[in-house]
């Protein structure tokens, strides 16, 4: 979560990314960049960063790359938490129809998880289970714990049923993956606490509040909070959880996500 030493050295590179043969390192450079900017919170910089992206592999026909898939994800993710639905709808659509071998992890959280929870909002509960029991068929095969924590994650949010772990999903990544996806299962597991013991729940998701408020990680302090809000909510705990509720409506405000307020 080392942010501005991610930039740094993303700018550093860019010279040798540009005299490379082929466009790949160049869209690589440009979704990684938006992806901190996104994580920081800065979704303008992150939204230039996946259109350009897009644009390089649009002029360098390169729209079928594993690298074009990422774009298309990343950009589909952030219209859709901006509310533009169609159009996060059709970039995911053309990331599907390019197919599920390779790529990175987070390509197939957009593709299954968004393109989820995006089917869920226009009714097809049919075809939203789908993609998440195919996202959660690709993660066990391939050993993807952050994918498998996101549907996991998606399926409390919809109210479907969550697979019990193997002994082979346990192990978390390492570093920084390891702590989005610890926070993920925690998450899960905090929304299935809700309704028997509400007031766990809020101790829970205070705590990961209270972890992240030094991490220097923006995108996740506000998702923490917005469980947070959640559980207060849940426990009776009103005043608390509107005061809370105001501080990250303001933050989606000044960023255009208004859809991140939503538990969906």
């Amino acid at each position: 979560f080392d942010f501005d030493a991610a930039h740094r050295w993303q700018d550093w590179a860019d010279p040798f990314h540009r005299r490379a043969n082929g466009p790949f390192t160049l869209i690589y450079r440009y979704c990684l960049a938006g992806m901190a900017a996104n994580e920081e919170l800065d979704v303008a910089a992150a939204e230039r960063c996946f259109r350009k992206a897009l644009q390089e592999a649009e002029q360098s026909e390169a729209t079928a790359s594993h690298a074009a898939r990422l774009a298309y994800a990343l950009l589909g993710e952030l219209l859709y938490e901006r509310g533009e639905m169609d159009e996060a709808e059709r970039l995911l659509g053309e990331n599907y129809q390019l197919g599920t071998e390779g790529g990175v992890v987070d390509n197939m959280i957009a593709r299954y998880v968004i393109g989820a929870r995006i089917q869920a909002l226009r009714g097809d509960r049919i075809a939203s289970a789908g993609l998440l029991n195919d996202g959660a068929d690709v993660a066990v095969a391939r050993g993807l714990p952050r994918l498998r924590a996101h549907v996991d994650n998606e399926r409390t949010r919809l109210g479907l049923p969550v697979s019990p772990w193997g002994s082979r999903d346990h192990a978390l990544p390492d570093g920084g993956l390891g702590e989005i996806t610890a926070q993920l299962r925690d998450e899960t597991e905090i929304r299935a606490l809700v309704a028997d013991d509400a007031s766990a729940a809020c101790e829970r998701a205070q705590a990961w509040v209270q972890r992240l408020e030094h991490q220097g990680r923006p995108r996740a302090l506000l998702q923490a909070n917005r469980l947070l809000v959640e559980c207060l909510s849940a426990a009776g705990r009103t005043d608390e959880a509107k005061e809370t509720l105001a501080g990250i409506a303001a933050q989606c405000a000044a960023h255009r996500s208004g859809r991140c307020l939503l538990p969906e």
